[in-house]
């Protein structure tokens, strides 16, 4: 995903890629599958757009909003929330419908995670994080410890969560965000986008290195990534594969949790 309404898929472990026509030239910015057929994009005025059959056709959504949407997660193919511009969006039928949830803020949401149906963690300026346990119905701040604009959240489960952003600004959860820590990453670079595949394994990106935390997960290691343009999403679907993509169409992988990058063929000039 990317400007213009560039989608790219891989059917080969990300190998090699290939543009999808997305129906849409705006920019996205977020993307979430709920399996390997359905998956739901983000982005530029409130742009939504969905498959159902891996990406071989796309259809824009009626999102209800102009606000850029820049996150999104679905734990489950019906249930899916996007967060951006301080709005907070739910589908509870696999997108056909979307409302929105008052969340009572106006900040900028960045990044959101949904470990489950009902639970799910937003983050954005100023530190700050909001949390959900029952679907949306109310959502709730939670103190940060953090001024640092958050960027990116993942949760790979209810009671475990780790956000990042600005300054090298990184916070954790082990209580499904009633209370958060700062952890120390050792970089004062900002961090785009973070994918942690369980919960003692995570790998945050910035534009020059990646940072991935060893066995305990408390201390972070710096990986350097060869790479053009910076670099905004990761997705690490287990401890030993992930893929990064970023600006000027730039596709990474690993195989090895982190410790290696390769680029990867886009056949993507937008």
């Amino acid at each position: 995903m990317g400007n213009h309404g560039t989608i790219l898929t891989t059917g080969n472990g990300g190998f090699s890629w290939r543009v999808q026509a997305s129906g849409t030239t705006w920019n996205l910015l977020g993307i979430s599958c709920a399996n390997d057929r359905y998956c739901i994009a983000v982005g530029a005025d409130g742009v939504i757009v969905d498959t159902s059959n891996g990406g071989a056709s796309w259809h824009i959504q009626t999102s209800s909003t102009t606000k850029w949407l820049t996150g999104i997660s679905c734990p489950s193919r019906n249930r899916c929330t996007t967060v951006g511009g301080g709005v907070i969006l739910a589908t509870v039928d696999g997108g056909a419908s979307w409302r929105v949830q008052h969340s009572g803020l106006t900040w900028q949401l960045w990044s959101i995670s949904c470990p489950s149906n009902v639970h799910c963690i937003a983050v954005g300026d100023a530190g700050l994080i909001v949390v959900t346990v029952n679907g949306g119905v109310s959502w709730h701040m939670r103190s940060s410890h953090t001024i640092g604009d958050l960027l990116g959240v993942n949760c790979p489960s209810t009671v475990r969560c780790t956000g990042v952003g600005y300054l090298g600004a990184a916070v954790t959860t082990n209580n499904g965000g009633a209370s958060w820590r700062d952890q120390t990453l050792g970089t004062n670079m900002l961090l785009g986008g973070i994918s942690c595949p369980s919960s003692r394994h995570c790998v945050a990106i910035n534009s020059v290195g990646a940072f991935l935390t060893t066995g305990n997960g408390v201390t972070w290691r710096n990986r350097v990534l060869r790479a053009v343009g910076s670099l905004w999403g990761i997705d690490c679907p287990n401890t030993g594969r992930c893929i990064v993509v970023g600006t000027a169409i730039t596709i990474l992988t690993s195989n090895d949790g982190g410790g290696s990058w390769h680029i990867q063929p886009s056949q993507s000039t937008s």
